[in-house]
């Protein structure tokens, strides 16, 4: 089962704000909710749950120049056990050679920053790729690059 809400405001000709929210629970065919073997032995967990919400705001600078800032929450929770969640904040200079003044433009270039707390459950487990690569810790950061456009 899977609820996906998606919300997208043009305030103004300077401001979009863009509110998301998603859930999703899985089960296998096992009778436990804990983990189960597949048909291949493969131990899983036989169910599944996840939640997050969102929100993005894209102040228009310039027409190319767009500064995207955002919030999110995200929970999991595998079976029985604690849930493991993190709480993002990015913050994402970009730049649009289209010089249109929409958060669906494409291309987009951005510069981009993110702080993220994770709880204890989430650090023990080493649950995200940047705690697989930069060890046990409760703050996260990142600073990077990325290229998006759309594929018609």
């Amino acid at each position: 089962m899977a609820i996906v809400n998606h919300l997208v405001m043009n305030i103004s000709k300077i401001w979009d704000f863009n509110a998301y929210f998603f859930y999703t629970k899985s089960r296998g065919a096992a009778e436990t909710l804990d983990e189960a073997e597949t048909y291949f032995g493969r131990t899983v967990m036989n169910s599944k749950e996840e939640w997050a919400i969102g929100f993005r705001n894209t102040h228009f600078i310039t027409d190319i120049f767009h500064l995207l800032s955002e919030m999110h929450f995200s929970q999991r929770k595998d079976g029985a056990q604690s849930p493991y969640n993190v709480i993002k904040f990015s913050l994402s200079p970009t730049l649009v050679p289209t010089g249109e003044r929409s958060q669906w433009a494409r291309p987009h270039l951005r510069l981009v920053f993110s702080l993220a707390r994770f709880n204890d459950k989430t650090v023990e487990d080493l649950y995200s790729l940047f705690l697989a690569f930069a060890g046990p810790r409760q703050w996260g950061r990142y600073f990077g690059f990325k290229a998006e456009w759309w594929i018609w």
